[in-house]
């Protein structure tokens, strides 16, 4: 007898070493999980936001593509177009029970006009959004709609998605907004939902991590490794002064105003940008992933994301807030509260397992 499949649909195509690695986890951790199934990647992708991107045409880019068309589990048959139609009967006719998420793939927007023209959100309801047609039991994993306004959905796509979720078996999500979004759309589907973290906590990312081949990799780009070292995932300017990072050796991603190790000259997968924080002494960041992967390692950061998403992490794990030096951000962070924290984040992703296995 074949083994029964589950297919996930979720952003594991962006030039983007968060949304590739929440992918990885994802899909790592349900394998695990699911042990006498196979576990895929749905290969979708729709064609507008490839277009958007451009050419992969940096050492970044170009170690992202490798890394999303060769470590990760594919499904067989991929299906580039900005139509969704052949993806969703495809769903019916290789998978035993469908995944949604995670990652912000609920996200949409709309103009004033009522029109959805952003080719970063393919207009909703999309392949996200798999409706009645597909038969086999789905389930959205720690889902999110980001920044999404619910108010600006013309009414008639409403109904089209509470139809949608109405059909869902399970509904986790990442955040309070996407749990408020659900809950207005959806009522019915209030009482059993329940808010997940990100898959990046759902395993240890440390054996899928080369930390001395990475060192060396860091070394040959710059690094000096007995230097107190600080690493920035996102682009760094004098603006953040307040932080007196004098005494510390800067490395960046790429290259930015001022003194500081660029490390572009070899791209990084999501698995060493995620290793990174376990060989330096602090950091900073702009993202959600880059937060994620700080706390991963317990190792202290500022964040200077404003986002909700972001903001609702920080709360969580209470971390210092006001914009102050770096050493005051040492001196304070919480690393034992943090490491119950990733345990007991650990511990709801296995408890949604057992309810999915339960479910299927």
């Amino acid at each position: 007898m074949s083994p029964k499949r589950l297919g996930i649909l979720t952003y594991h195509y962006s030039f983007n070493e968060g949304a590739q690695l929440q992918a990885f986890c994802l899909s790592h951790f349900l394998q695990s999980q699911l042990p006498d199934w196979e576990v895929e990647l749905v290969d979708h992708r729709y064609l507008s936001k490839i277009k958007a991107y451009g050419q992969t045409d940096n050492n970044r880019w170009q170690t992202l593509d490798r890394f999303f068309n060769r470590e990760l589990p594919l499904s067989p048959r991929g299906f580039y177009s900005n139509h969704h139609e052949k993806t969703l009967a495809y769903l019916n006719e290789r998978y035993d029970a469908v995944i949604v998420g995670s990652d912000e793939i609920w996200k949409f927007t709309v103009s004033g006009e009522g029109e959805q023209t952003d080719p970063w959100c393919p207009a909703v309801p999309n392949v996200y959004w798999p409706n009645a047609s597909v038969t086999p039991p789905k389930i959205s994993y720690a889902i999110s709609i980001g920044t999404s306004r619910p108010s600006s959905l013309p009414p008639h796509i409403q109904a089209q998605l509470a139809e949608i979720l109405q059909d869902f078996t399970l509904i986790s999500v990442r955040d309070d907004r996407t749990y408020e979004f659900v809950e207005n759309l959806c009522p019915q589907k209030s009482p059993d939902m329940l808010k997940l973290p990100d898959p990046a906590f759902s395993i240890d990312l440390r054996p899928f991590i080369d930390l001395e081949a990475l060192q060396e990799k860091l070394e040959r780009m710059g690094v000096d490794f007995s230097k107190p070292t600080v690493f920035s995932t996102e682009y760094f300017t004098k603006n953040h002064e307040f932080l007196e990072l004098d005494n510390y050796q800067l490395i960046c991603q790429w290259r930015v105003p001022g003194p500081h190790v660029c490390i572009s000259s070899e791209g990084l997968t999501p698995l060493e940008w995620a290793g990174i924080p376990y060989l330096v002494d602090a950091g900073i960041t702009h993202r959600m992933h880059g937060t994620i992967i700080f706390l991963l390692a317990n190792t202290p950061c500022i964040v200077l994301d404003s986002r909700p998403k972001t903001q609702e992490l920080c709360r969580t794990f209470e971390l210092p807030q006001e914009q102050q030096p770096l050493r005051r951000i040492i001196e304070r962070w919480p690393a034992p509260f943090i490491e119950e924290k990733k345990q007991a984040y650990a511990r709801q992703h296995q408890q949604f397992a057992q309810r999915l296995r339960s479910t299927l």
